[in-house]
């Protein structure tokens, strides 16, 4: 569910004079569904803004690849005996 609820997107930080393309997530997405993943920083004019620590996110990433594996495993072995009454 964590997972689901973190959508992916692509920016340009407005700070950035070359607005290059970036790949992330929005910290207040991650806030409402794993708060200990996002901090707050200051973006050197004194103005706080969040942030995300992306290494919080990695066991998040893990476990719901565990689950899909568990998930795959389960419904092979279901079509494989179903494969082999028919």
């Amino acid at each position: 569910a964590i997972v689901r609820a973190i959508p992916a997107v692509r920016y340009t930080l407005r700070a950035d004079p070359e607005a290059r393309p970036r790949v992330g997530v929005i910290a207040q997405d991650v806030r409402a569904v794993l708060p200990e993943a996002v901090h707050t920083r200051e973006d050197g004019t004194g103005e706080p803004y969040l942030g995300v620590a992306y290494d919080a996110l990695v066991p998040v990433l893990l476990a719901a690849l565990q689950a899909l594996d568990a998930d795959v495993q389960r419904l092979t072995a279901r079509l494989t005996a179903l494969e082999g009454a028919a």
